[in-house]
């Protein structure tokens, strides 16, 4: 199982939801803590251990993989938790405080913003959905090497780039198959 935190402005809750109804969707989510009973909403500005993810299919017994966190705009608090420990990160690459925080750590960041320098960007935009284009091989949670590719998302409702970006490489890092897309 994997834990996954969610770091970003109180007030902007479409990262938090849009994961949770992901997860929800390909796989099981337990320990919504800091997570409103009923609402999947966050609270305080620290949004907290959000979820532990499993895939479906996988036994109950899983194995702990390691963790992810997912930093959208205006946060680089969780760089100040001494409990909080991560495997990879998954950066708003316009979150210039959080760069900077970052810079010189020895902490794997996946980069998602609409620069082709980054790890994850999107390639294409149409009314069928989006294409997220995998621009590195990243190494998911369990260590397998997923190759540059294209992933085709069917969001359910119009959402932010870097919300369509982060989803889709959360749901790729927890190794959720990505070869027919997501829809979330």
């Amino acid at each position: 199982m994997n834990r996954i935190v969610i770091c970003g402005d109180s007030e902007d809750r479409e990262l938090t939801k849009t994961l949770i109804h992901a997860f929800r969707k390909y796989g099981t989510v337990n320990d919504l803590s800091d997570v409103r009973s009923g609402e999947d909403s966050i609270t305080g500005s620290f949004a907290g251990r959000c979820c532990g993810f499993r895939p479906y299919g996988e036994s109950g017994a899983a194995l702990f993989r390691g963790n992810l966190c997912v930093i959208g705009a205006g946060s680089q608090d969780f760089l100040h938790q001494p409990d909080i420990t991560t495997d990879r990160i998954i950066l708003n690459t316009e979150n210039h405080d959080a760069l900077s925080v970052l810079d010189g750590l020895p902490l794997p960041v996946v980069g998602c913003s609409m620069s082709g320098r980054d790890t994850v960007s999107l390639s294409c935009l149409d009314e069928d959905g989006v294409l997220v284009s995998l621009q590195r091989s990243v190494c998911t949670l369990s260590g397998e090497e997923i190759e540059p590719c294209e992933i085709k998302v069917i969001p359910q409702k119009p959402l932010r780039y870097f919300t369509l970006m982060a989803v889709c490489c959360a749901l790729l890092l927890c190794d959720v198959p990505y070869e027919n897309g997501y829809m979330f």
